[in-house]
């Protein structure tokens, strides 16, 4: 009776043993051939998911005018506290205020570029991926988005502030139209990572729903498919996130 009670679970064990070996759930493997560590790795791994591969290997993080601008915006505003009594005191207000919005450039874009790279890693591991794991991506990506928005507004409010100044001082007029142009300049990178963070939402609310498709119908080479094609997609997001970011990450370097 012990003996077949001891063939009955070792022929339970084989069973369950070939049934997981036949699994074709496997991991995505980043083009990096590993796990993102840095934020750096977030173009090495998703370079090969851009369409446009010419594009791709002569993207430019930053332009001349950008570095021009922000450099000598923060100069300039500077040079204005000093001008005179009758310009300091709004020269001073809109320094702090442009310093203001430097600081929650850059700490933001470092949060959500050091974000990107550990959802990489998260959404890759396709054989343990679960619901709990996208819900929290998905909460992060969201609060990213609220906090961007609420950059754009204040970058935008203070642009139309800037734009009303009238000074019969040429300089300063003219410092003030560099710095409008960099406020613009933000405007834009913060429209992009808007549309890129919506992308990469839903590409998260995608995984959700094949996973919640793959445990009613099983089929692992439909859901490996359709697994590697978010994934890409997300890579892709990925890759786009850290084009508009990471010029905001490195303000601290500027200044």
């Amino acid at each position: 009776m012990k003996f077949k009670l001891l063939q009955i679970i070792i022929l339970i064990l084989i069973s369950i043993y070939f049934n997981l070996s036949n699994s074709t759930i496997t991991n995505y493997v980043p083009l990096i051939g590993r796990d993102l560590n840095c934020t750096e790795d977030i173009p090495r791994a998703s370079l090969l998911t851009i369409t446009n591969q010419a594009y791709a290997m002569n993207i430019k993080f930053e332009t001349n005018d950008e570095v021009f601008n922000f450099t000598f915006s923060k100069y300039y505003l500077n040079n204005l506290v000093a001008l005179g009594i009758n310009e300091s005191p709004i020269a001073l207000i809109n320094y702090n205020n442009f310093t203001n919005l430097i600081n929650n450039l850059t700490t933001e874009s470092q949060f959500g570029l050091n974000n990107t790279f550990n959802f990489i890693n998260t959404v890759s591991k396709f054989s343990n991926l679960d619901n709990l794991k996208l819900t929290t991506i998905l909460n992060s990506v969201t609060q990213m988005l609220t906090k961007i928005k609420s950059i754009q507004n204040i970058t935008v409010a203070f642009d139309n502030n800037i734009k009303n100044i009238n000074s019969p001082t040429k300089v300063v007029m003219d410092s003030y139209q560099l710095v409008s142009s960099s406020l613009n300049f933000i405007n834009n990178r913060i429209s992009n990572i808007i549309t890129t963070l919506n992308s990469m939402k839903q590409n998260v609310i995608d995984f959700q729903n094949e996973l919640d498709y793959y445990s009613m119908i099983g089929d692992d080479v439909d859901h490996m498919t359709t697994m590697n094609a978010i994934m890409k997609s997300f890579l892709n997001n990925g890759f786009m996130y850290y084009n508009y970011s990471v010029f905001f990450s490195r303000f601290i370097d500027l200044y």
